[in-house]
């Protein structure tokens, strides 16, 4: 179930707001958040009734400030050195709250990635599953990494 990636799909965006950057999204795509304090990541899983949705970690504590707030920020304790987190499924523009994101595929070049179907298939598999964050063994971008090449990778630390 591994595919090799299309020479015609960009493996790295530019960045762009979410509504610019939902278009350009194949399910399976890596996304990465960029904020003034920190990096975030999450898998593409699929746009349902116009709105896309990513499956990433989320920590229970940012919760009330996402119901809360509309201005843009960062993402809050979910960049905590340790701490607990669920996998969720949100919408792009949930997760984005103003920052600038990307497609950001780049490990396609080095790592045989699995088909789109099952990047989603094991990021939806997670969903609701409680975990111990830790920034430098267990962060997002491991999460996403793990979904899409089967190895918990960041490039992050």
């Amino acid at each position: 179930l591994m595919s090799k990636p299309s020479s015609s799909h960009r493996r790295v965006s530019s960045w762009m707001q979410w509504w610019e950057l939902d278009v350009h999204l194949t399910p399976g795509d890596l996304v990465e958040f960029s904020s003034v304090s920190h990096i975030h990541w999450a898998v593409f899983e699929q746009t349902f009734n116009g709105e896309a949705y990513v499956i990433h970690y989320w920590n229970e504590d940012d919760e009330e400030e996402t119901q809360s707030s509309r201005n843009p920020r960062i993402f809050g304790s979910i960049c905590e050195i340790i701490g607990d987190v669920q996998v969720r499924r949100d919408t792009l523009a949930a997760v984005a709250k103003g920052c600038l994101c990307r497609i950001n595929n780049k490990l396609d070049m080095q790592h045989t990635s699995f088909t789109p179907e099952e990047i989603v298939s094991r990021a939806r598999g997670q969903i609701g599953n409680a975990t111990r964050y830790h920034l430098m063994y267990n962060n997002c971008e491991h999460f996403a990494n793990w979904c899409r090449y089967g190895e918990e990778k960041s490039q992050q630390v």
